[in-house]
């Protein structure tokens, strides 16, 4: 395949265990299909796969990776960009700490990101590694400790906020004005056009300014200052800058396998950074501190991720939006509650697929009740989609989390036939467990359940 060769090494891998879609009877999740700018994704409950990514479609520009909230997709071969950026910000963050210690008052004039794809000349002077610039989403520009997480609950039940004294957070936001260069994305090998890149930039600058975290990107060309000093080094502009940048010089360079354009690449190019060469292209100066990398990996993937940007996200809108688009993590953001109707006959079927677990039963007098906990519930809407019942409903706030909300309650009872314990509404008088009610029922009842139905 042509992007097998033109970008070696760069494949979108699928993880189905840990995709929201993943044994469900429909899909509850799409944030990686409206993502994709060349359709090239498709999602089937119904195979293993979960996800198809059509490899002769897809051209590696990781916009899905970006979108997807648990990390199901990803970069083969490639450093997770979430995780560099998180750790980008944290050192930053450690280091205006330390200069407030030092000095007493907080400064981080002229410390902006420089942000570039990898096939932009200037790549490897990116403060955190992107595919391309669709790959960028508003969790790439919080600290780990930036808003709210998992604080121990008030009396009334509801969260406090954690983190109101850090300098990334919502009280203390300052605007970021993030120099990106977009020279690559007149001529792009991956076929990204100009205006879908500008679009995407902009749609996430609104929704940056709705989570109180003003950020302004800055084309190279339009802010070659900046560029040169968020780049740590001489930039390009607007009149350097040719439109065949990337020509077919460097796609054929791409073509050649590895070895090859080592064999042919002038002693410039072929200098080992080690040795110090000439060619050596130094990256952008990244504030040096402690890392928590062990964290960082510890929530790349699956629940940790979805649950650490929820993290970023919550208490951030002061309102629900209108439309239900729930793009950029608004799902995250706002706080989701559900509401059990009167069918509901307590088959855990909700609390056994829940990929965050935040439905539980608690015990409690002789009762089972159903207990969700908004601080972790992702909204994916999974429970309300697999209820044989349909009777559970998700519904959407700006408030803030409760940690133990009490959904329906049911009475412990045993089983006069078999002694199981089952769950059952205080006004059914049933003393039978499900499946003795099952064996209960007439043969005729089964064979006219699964009999095949005449053809039309």
């Amino acid at each position: 395949m042509w992007m097998d060769l033109l970008f070696p090494g760069e494949k979108i891998d699928v993880r189905p265990d840990v995709c929201l879609n993943a044994k469900s009877r429909e899909a509850v999740c799409d944030e990686c299909v409206q993502a994709c700018p060349f359709a090239a994704i498709r999602i089937d409950v119904r195979s293993s796969a979960v996800v198809a990514v059509d490899p002769e479609a897809c051209t590696g520009c990781a916009a899905c990776v970006g979108a997807c909230p648990t990390g199901a997709l990803a970069k083969k071969g490639a450093p997770d960009s979430l995780t560099s950026a998180r750790r980008w910000w944290e050192v930053l963050a450690g280091a205006a700490k330390d200069a407030e210690n030092a000095s007493g008052a907080v400064s981080r004039e002229g410390v902006s990101p420089f942000l570039a794809c990898t096939v932009s000349p200037h790549g490897k002077r990116s403060s955190w590694p992107l595919a391309c610039i669709l790959e960028l989403e508003p969790a790439h520009f919080f600290a780990a400790g930036s808003a709210a997480s998992s604080a121990p609950p008030s009396p009334q039940g509801e969260a406090t906020v954690e983190g109101a004294d850090s300098p990334f957070s919502t009280r203390h936001d300052s605007p970021v004005r993030v120099a990106v260069d977009l020279s690559p994305c007149r001529r792009c090998p991956r076929g990204v056009r100009y205006e879908e890149v500008e679009g995407h930039l902009r749609a996430l600058e609104e929704a940056l300014r709705r989570y109180g975290r003003p950020v302004t990107f800055v084309p190279l060309a339009e802010d070659t200052l900046e560029g040169e000093e968020a780049a740590g080094g001489e930039l390009p502009g607007r009149e350097t800058v040719p439109q065949e940048a990337i020509g077919r010089r460097e796609v054929f360079h791409h073509l050649l396998p590895p070895r090859i354009r080592e064999l042919l690449a002038g002693p410039r190019e072929a200098a080992s950074p080690s040795q110090g060469g000439e060619g050596e292209v130094e990256k952008a100066p990244v504030p040096s501190g402690p890392s928590s990398a062990g964290e960082g990996q510890a929530n790349d993937f699956g629940a940790g991720r979805a649950l650490a940007k929820k993290r970023l996200y919550r208490g951030r809108l002061s309102s629900v939006p209108a439309l239900r688009t729930f793009r950029y993590g608004e799902k995250f953001a706002l706080t989701a509650t559900l509401a059990v109707g009167e069918t509901c006959d307590g088959c855990d079927v909700c609390v056994r697929v829940c990929p965050v677990e935040a439905l539980s039963w608690r015990s409690r007098g002789g009762e089972a009740v159903l207990v969700l906990d908004e601080g972790r519930c992702l909204g994916c809407e999974k429970c309300a989609v697999l209820c044989p019942r349909k009777a559970i409903d998700v519904r959407w706030e700006a408030s803030p989390p409760v940690s133990e909300r009490e959904l329906v309650a049911f009475e412990e009872r045993t089983c006069s036939r078999c002694g199981s314990p089952f769950r059952a509404r205080p006004s059914d008088p049933e003393t039978l467990c499900p499946v003795c009610r099952a064996r209960r029922l007439p043969p005729d009842f089964f064979a006219a359940q699964f009999a095949p139905r005449p053809s039309r």
